[in-house]
């Protein structure tokens, strides 16, 4: 999903340089993410998915779930499956 998600936004932009640029990276930063030497943070994939034009929080789980190992259960469990609040039927503490 990271890759695929890389890609897109080089379409937008045009090249890996202009995506660096844009997210105040230098290019051997988006190197290292595509060859798996280094992870972006949360921010930055957020950032990604806005300039792809997926939805933010999903792309977010995604790429976590992906290069998250020791948490990935966490984000799966996380990930929304199309209702925009899934936390709303729970229990709320009446006061």
């Amino acid at each position: 999903m990271l890759n695929e998600l890389i890609e897109k936004c080089k379409e937008r932009f045009g090249s890996y340089e202009k995506l660096a640029w844009e997210l105040e990276l230098t290019p051997s930063v988006i190197s290292d993410w595509r060859a798996k030497r280094r992870k972006p943070n949360t921010v930055q994939v957020m950032q990604m998915a806005e300039y792809a034009g997926f939805d933010q929080y999903q792309t977010l789980c995604l790429v976590m779930e992906e290069i998250d190992k020791n948490n990935a259960e966490l984000w799966k469990k996380w990930r929304p499956y199309g209702d925009s609040n899934p936390g709303y039927r729970r229990e709320r503490a009446m006061s």
